[in-house]
């Protein structure tokens, strides 16, 4: 896939994905990645479709493949703290908008989210920044299947709405990611 081909077939990509189509967007990001398996711009668009369609678990592991691809990038690793706010991973989050404040001390969206986590929430420990066990340069490792009842991101039981019962000290700070 020559420059020109690459922009254009993105570009229907990320109007696909900005418009909902996800599962239009994700084949030509795929496709993408079949010629450049390292292209950053479409490993997040492949992540950002994943999250939407529900494939979380999926999503935070090519999230991650993008921060290993280019650990630099800002936008990655917020986007990467978000996807994990966003399942109820608060010390990874936090991990990584810290992580974004360190490469941007400006940046006013890590500076925004990290003013929401009660100072009771710790960050992570720092993950290895070599890529996760299996994993090539074409995407993340396959995750190991969770045991039943379990979230594969988080190895925590996953709760039903009949097991939420809004008791005393549990805290959602999903509304504010």
């Amino acid at each position: 896939m020559n420059p020109g081909e690459r922009d254009e077939v993105f570009r229907r990509a990320e109007s696909s994905r900005v418009n909902g189509d996800y599962e239009a967007a994700l084949p030509l990001y795929e496709s993408i990645l079949t010629a450049d398996p390292e292209d950053h711009e479409a490993i997040l668009g492949v992540a950002y479709c994943q999250l939407n369609i529900g494939l979380f678990d999926e999503s935070i592991e090519t999230f991650r493949h993008a921060r290993f691809v280019n650990p630099s990038h800002v936008k990655g690793r917020l986007e990467l703290a978000k996807a994990h706010a966003m399942l109820g991973m608060f010390p990874e989050a936090k991990r990584e908008f810290l992580a974004a404040l360190a490469l941007d001390p400006e940046n006013e969206v890590a500076q925004e989210q990290l003013a929401y986590f009660p100072d009771d929430i710790e960050p992570a420990p720092s993950e290895d920044e070599a890529c996760p066990a299996g994993a090539t340069a074409a995407g993340p490792a396959e995750p190991a299947p969770p045991a039943s009842g379990e979230s594969a991101a988080a190895g925590v039981p996953i709760a039903s709405a009949a097991d939420d019962e809004g008791g005393e000290g549990d805290e959602d700070l999903s509304e504010y990611f």
